[in-house]
């Protein structure tokens, strides 16, 4: 049975426009998870596809607290990626900026600041392409 994701989004310039979009995302199963990431330079490796999964079509990262000491790497390789805002990566387009060679099947978050963060994700997937 499909899972249904409905997104929303709305972007506000004070004393200018507004652009929003609303769009639903179909996808065979989806995970919530919260990881607590020690402070200090300490690393935690979060697992985004199950073994016999072939997919991620959504990523959503939020933190409690955003900062340019806090970063994750995909695949546990390349550049890191400051968690300074949330992030939401909606299809395979946007997915493929941060790794177009394959999937983010992990994501390997670490926290230079002086206090634990939690980070949240909600991650839909596909079992096949």
């Amino acid at each position: 049975m499909s899972e249904v994701i409905n997104i929303t989004v709305s972007a506000k310039v004070k004393n200018g426009p507004t652009i929003s979009f609303s769009n639903t995302l179909n996808i065979d199963a989806y995970d919530k998870l919260n990881v607590m990431v020690a402070s200090g330079g300490t690393s935690e490796t979060i697992q985004l596809l199950p073994s016999g999964t072939t997919s991620v079509h959504f990523l959503l990262i939020k933190s409690s607290q955003y900062s340019d000491q806090i970063s994750y790497k995909v695949n546990g390789a390349g550049s890191k990626i400051l968690v300074d805002t949330p992030q939401n990566f909606i299809g395979l387009g946007s997915l493929a900026a941060l790794d177009d060679s394959s999937d983010p099947e992990t994501l390997v978050f670490t926290n230079d600041l002086a206090e634990d963060v939690n980070i949240q994700i909600l991650v839909g997937r596909n079992v096949t392409t």
